[in-house]
């Protein structure tokens, strides 16, 4: 952080955010940022109000700036930001807020933060005066330990990829299948709910492990457009779920 912070703009309300009252237009910046991104979380009211306690997280971590009463940005951060976001022309307002937001990091004596590097992140923190330097891990290690579970915190960005193509009236079954796991995928009115496989699936794919993990990355070639659809090329399944 910068030795000097300047001082932030008067006519911005800033303040720590309130599920109860502000967490409607909490969601709408949220959406509106990360409209254009790859691997973001579709994240409902339900997601966004349980989230914290199931992270053993405080609600208070989230802080907002407010123009005309209505959120303008916001930002998640304990020590470090965990993420941030802002409506489309409101940069000032985000640097606004990351601006008080430092100076509370000071004040507890804290000198270095991190953010994930996203596009914006380095020339607004450039624009305050930060010093940035960019860590990278180029290696990782993944093995699938609860299938299920991967399918059912992905239902929602799965039901937003389906509603927004030709096949949103697809109704059907998809049954996945590897080494380890057997699920299956029921589509309904737009609903997608994961249950233990039935007999006769509309869609039945048998895949390996690494097929499996090709599929939550993004790596899977199918002939199955449905499919594509819901695993699209180059598109990750999951990122970092309680961030961008």
């Amino acid at each position: 952080m910068p030795d000097k912070i300047e001082s932030v703009d008067d006519s911005m309300q800033i303040e720590r955010c309130d599920f109860e009252r502000d967490l409607p237009n909490l969601i709408a910046v949220y959406d509106q940022f990360n409209a254009i991104r790859i691997g973001t979380m579709v994240r409902d009211e339900t997601y966004w109000q349980v989230q914290p306690e199931w992270r053993g997280q405080d609600p208070d971590l989230f802080w907002i700036v407010k123009q005309e009463g209505k959120i303008a940005a916001y930002l998640k951060g304990g020590g470090s930001i965990r993420e941030f976001g802002y409506l489309p022309d409101c940069e000032r307002s985000m640097i606004s807020l990351l601006v008080h937001f430092f100076k509370y990091l000071k004040l507890e004596g804290i000198e270095n933060s991190s953010v994930d590097d996203i596009h914006e992140s380095q020339q607004i923190f450039g624009e305050i005066g930060c010093e940035v330097s960019e860590s990278c891990n180029n290696s990782a290690m993944f093995r699938i330990t609860n299938f299920a579970s991967i399918l059912q915190k992905a239902t929602l960005i799965l039901e937003d990829r389906l509603r927004n193509s030709n096949y949103s009236d697809w109704q059907g079954t998809i049954r996945i299948r590897y080494e380890l796991d057997d699920q299956m995928l029921i589509i309904e009115n737009g609903i997608i709910q994961v249950s233990a496989p039935i007999t006769n699936p509309t869609i039945d794919l048998d895949l390996t492990q690494i097929e499996v993990l090709q599929l939550i990355f993004g790596d899977f070639n199918t002939d199955y457009d449905l499919i594509s659809i819901l695993f699209p090329l180059d598109e990750l399944l999951l990122w970092d779920p309680d961030n961008f």
